[in-house]
């Protein structure tokens, strides 16, 4: 499936501010609770990373109701995210990883259109804006390549070196991929949007 159109990506001003002021989330965020600006702004944030079906959101929209569809979708995020949930409340720390996958949203995009787009025109890691390196280099991070990237030194600069190309090659042959770190192959971007996948709901398919 396409990503759904996320040109109005929420602020989910209500999630973060309760977290910046301290609040344990979990005493507001349950099946069940009555703090509908929460529930909605959480609703909001699993649409745009795709549980739309889990949401059952064509039926109930983000309607302020924590229910079964939110406690599914909420299981199913922590799922995929190897968070230990049962998907009946929120705690603070799932609430900060759904905010930190969510600000991810716009670098999963430019991905996504790499992987939709004609490869026949190469197209290189290291030609790319800096927004959709940073997008790489988010993504090797996120899936265990920090190391290669020497990210605490580096984070996501967006700048195309050594240390991102490294992380490219390391990361395509412990998939039986052959890279030069730079070209962006099928296969290479094939797994790019698998691994996307692994902590969202399906924003593409490969193939």
């Amino acid at each position: 499936m396409a990503p759904q159109d996320h040109r109005e990506i929420s602020e989910h001003s209500a999630l973060s501010n309760t977290i910046q002021d301290g609040e344990e989330l979990s005493r507001s965020l349950f099946v069940g609770s009555l703090e509908k600006d929460l529930i909605i702004d959480l609703q909001r944030n699993l649409f745009e990373l795709g549980f739309r079906s889990e949401l059952k959101f064509t039926q109930y929209q983000a309607d302020g109701n924590y229910g079964p569809a939110t406690a599914t979708a909420v299981l199913t995020f922590a799922q995929q995210n190897k968070f230990a949930s049962d998907g009946n409340s929120v705690s603070s720390e799932l609430a900060k990883l759904i905010l930190d996958r969510h600000a991810f949203l716009p670098e999963m995009y430019l991905l996504w259109n790499i992987h939709t787009s004609d490869l026949r025109t190469r197209k290189y890691v290291s030609k790319g804006t800096r927004m959709s390196i940073r997008a790489v280099q988010r993504l090797l991070n996120e899936i265990g390549y920090g190391a290669q990237l020497n990210f605490p030194k580096y984070g996501a600069d967006g700048l195309y070196g050594n240390s991102t190309k490294n992380a490219i090659v390391v990361y395509a042959s412990d998939h039986g991929i052959d890279s030069d770190g730079d070209l962006l192959t099928r296969p290479l971007i094939n797994l790019m949007l698998e691994s996307i996948n692994t902590f969202t709901a399906n924003i593409g398919v490969t193939g």
